[in-house]
């Protein structure tokens, strides 16, 4: 039997088809409920956006692709909803995608600016990720304030 220096190792097919197969892409995206609108201690305002990404078997896994959120007004119904804000961050950044990734929480923690005065217009966030493989994945939620 040769020696394991001698041979390459057995593992995962490699090339376009295993990576289009990968179950540990992420399928889904969830805006997290710990997602919120708060003041800080220096009197502005963020969205305290965590992002979790869930693989096909529903475990919480990292992304790299683009991830873009936006802020509506939607006090006359979805149809008439208006644009307060938008923000993209690119996943694929290894750096930002590094310090953006809390290990306790398994999500994706994205601080953004906005007026104080969203906290009026009972806001709705959208998140819309585009992953590196092709998939586009969309979650949505009634942002919650904590003034």
């Amino acid at each position: 039997m040769p020696s394991g220096g001698d041979h390459p190792l057995a593992g995962p097919r490699r090339g376009a088809d295993a990576v289009a197969e990968w179950p540990y892409w992420p399928r889904t995206v969830r805006i997290h409920p710990l997602t919120r609108l708060v003041q800080t201690a220096d009197g502005s305002t963020v969205i305290e956006l965590r992002v979790e990404f869930l693989d096909r078997f529903g475990d919480g896994t990292k992304a790299c692709g683009t991830l873009q959120a936006s802020v509506f007004d939607e006090r006359r119904g979805a149809a008439d909803r208006r644009p307060i804000d938008n923000w993209e961050a690119d996943l694929r950044d290894p750096e930002f995608n590094a310090r953006c990734y809390d290990h306790v929480t398994r999500t994706y923690l994205v601080r953004l600016p906005v007026a104080a005065e969203i906290f009026e217009l009972g806001p709705v966030l959208y998140v819309r990720y585009d992953c590196d493989h092709g998939r586009v994945m969309l979650d949505r939620m009634e942002l919650r304030t904590s003034p």
